[in-house]
């Protein structure tokens, strides 16, 4: 009887072995499926909306709006006055799939882009790595986590901006999140950030590029660490100027990597951030903003 019963469970442990195997094996082809079809649609953007135009051919400017209700009024921009024109020192820009001289800013067609995914908000590219997607917004920030840009069910879901951040505004913190996937797409690729020692040798390597409906931003890398999920670094409501400084502050402070510039002041902050040490922990880059000019 003993040996009757060890006989069926071993035969159920092997059953069970073999469901799990299979369970796995769906998975994996699963999410290569799902990774080819995401490929599928960011070439096909790439090709269709996306254009580099030399910094040369647009007036740049850096205009920062003040997000804390100043009595110098809503159209006041910190720093500079409104639409002053400034030079842009031209230097070599390492992009996804070239090397070339001088800076250039994205010009994005979005009315192409929302006609087949309408909750396109933003355009993101990260300069030297495949970091380049259109950025969607969700009502909630779990949404995007397991959805595609189209909407349907994906394990590795799209890169998507926080939903209390506002693309119309860009000013404070806005925050944009990303899964760490194993094969470096979505934002796999900025781990070089923080574990290539020379990454930011080249200064091309501290810019991103971020394009909105209505502007199209420069943006400069200026702290990279990793981080215990519970650190607020995705704060986005800041009462006034002294709290953002704060803030400011303990991130500036958090850098980890050599060879860019801590040491700044603005009201306008990037934050990405993605899983990291097998998602324990996170991958956060903050960068200012360095330019933008109207579209």
């Amino acid at each position: 009887m003993f040996k009757r019963l060890t006989s069926f469970f071993r035969v159920i442990f092997i059953i069970i072995c073999i469901g799990l195997i299979i369970f796995g094996l769906s998975k994996i082809i699963n999410n290569k499926t799902e990774i080819a079809d995401a490929q599928t649609i960011l070439d096909d953007i790439k090709t269709t909306a996306a254009i580099k135009v030399d910094v040369e051919d647009k007036k740049s400017t850096i205009r920062e709006r003040d997000p804390f209700g100043t009595d110098l009024g809503g159209d006041y921009y910190w720093g500079l006055d409104d639409d002053i024109d400034i030079d842009i020192e031209v230097k070599e820009a390492t992009t996804i799939n070239e090397k070339r001289t001088g800076n250039y800013y994205l010009e994005i067609d979005f009315d192409e882009i929302k006609a087949e995914y309408p909750n396109v908000v933003a355009y993101l590219k990260v300069n030297g790595t495949n970091v380049e997607y259109p950025i969607v917004q969700g009502e909630d920030n779990k949404f995007y986590l397991k959805h595609s840009i189209d909407d349907s069910e994906s394990g590795i879901g799209w890169p998507f901006m926080d939903y209390r951040s506002d693309s119309d505004v860009m000013v404070g913190n806005t925050v944009i999140y990303g899964h760490n996937i194993k094969n470096k797409t979505m934002f796999g690729e900025l781990t070089k950030l923080i574990n290539n020692k020379k990454w930011f040798d080249s200064e091309a390597n501290s810019e991103i590029y971020f394009v909105t409906e209505d502007k199209t931003y420069v943006y400069k890398i200026f702290s990279v660490y990793n981080s215990s999920p519970k650190f607020n670094y995705f704060k986005t409501d800041f009462e006034n100027i002294d709290e953002f400084n704060d803030f400011l502050s303990v991130v500036k402070s958090k850098n980890k990597v050599k060879n860019i510039d801590s040491d700044i002041n603005t009201t306008q902050v990037l934050t990405l951030s993605t899983c990291y040490n097998s998602g324990t922990q996170r991958l956060v880059i903050h960068a200012y903003l360095e330019r933008s000019a109207n579209r």
